[in-house]
C-alpha cells in the first residue's frame, strides 16, 4: 500500500507519460482498476505510446478514461497509437 505522502503526490499527477516502458496487457488492467478505484483524480494527460500492450488492452484503457473524462473528472488528453482509437 502506499503511504499518505505517495498518495497525496499521486492525486495531484496531471499528467502520465508511460509510453516506451514495458506495460503489458496485465498492466494495461491494472492501470485501468486503479483508475476505477479514483487514483489519479487530477490526470489530464496519458501517455501510452510505444508500449508492448496489445492493441485491445491499449484501447481499453484509453476508453475507460475516456469515459471517466465525460464525467469531468479526468482530461481527456490521452496520446495513444492512432489506430486504436
Amino acid at each position: 500500500t502506499l503511504t499518505r505522502p505517495a498518495s497525496r503526490a499521486l492525486a495531484k499527477l496531471k499528467k502520465v507519460f508511460l509510453g516506451r516502458t514495458a506495460i503489458t496487457d496485465a498492466g494495461c488492467a491494472t492501470l485501468t482498476s486503479a483508475l476505477a478505484t479514483g487514483a489519479l483524480p487530477a490526470l489530464e494527460e496519458l501517455n501510452l505510446l510505444g508500449i508492448p500492450a496489445s492493441a485491445v488492452a491499449i484501447r481499453a484503457v484509453v476508453l475507460y478514461v475516456m469515459a471517466l473524462a465525460q464525467r469531468s473528472r479526468y482530461g481527456n488528453a490521452i496520446t495513444a497509437p492512432a489506430m486504436i482509437l
